[in-house]
């Protein structure tokens, strides 16, 4: 998922103002698992309001400046382009939808591993 950088803004700029903030965002990423690898951190991704998936391992990207998340989604929402929602914040506290959209895997344009040649590397 590629998440929209105006709602990003706007998570991060509440740190600034009164009243309640949305809930911390790092920019660089959120741990996908807590000590002891003994919890997944998760958020609802949503279409219409509706639960369509979970988005986990939020992370900037300083490559493609870009904040970019592994989703899993129903089938029928995994077209690349397509826009949905992520939902921003622990249950009980002030919530974001972030707008997302459907981004092919990998992320990169770069070879993979396979496609290498590593025969001229010093064995």
């Amino acid at each position: 998922m590629l998440w929209n950088p105006d709602d990003i803004a706007e998570v991060q700029a509440s740190f600034f103002e009164t009243g309640e903030t949305y809930q911390y965002m790092e920019l660089a990423a959120n741990p996908i698992w807590t000590v002891n690898n003994s919890a997944v951190i998760s958020d609802d991704v949503l279409k219409d309001g509706e639960i369509v998936g979970i988005s986990s391992g939020r992370i900037y990207s300083f490559y493609s400046r870009s904040m970019i998340s592994l989703c899993l989604v129903n089938i029928e929402y995994g077209e690349p382009d397509t826009e949905l929602e992520v939902v921003w914040g622990e249950p009980g506290s002030r919530q974001k939808k972030i707008r997302v959209i459907v981004s092919r895997f990998p992320f990169l344009d770069l070879p993979r591993n396979k496609e290498i040649d590593v025969s001229c590397l010093p064995s």
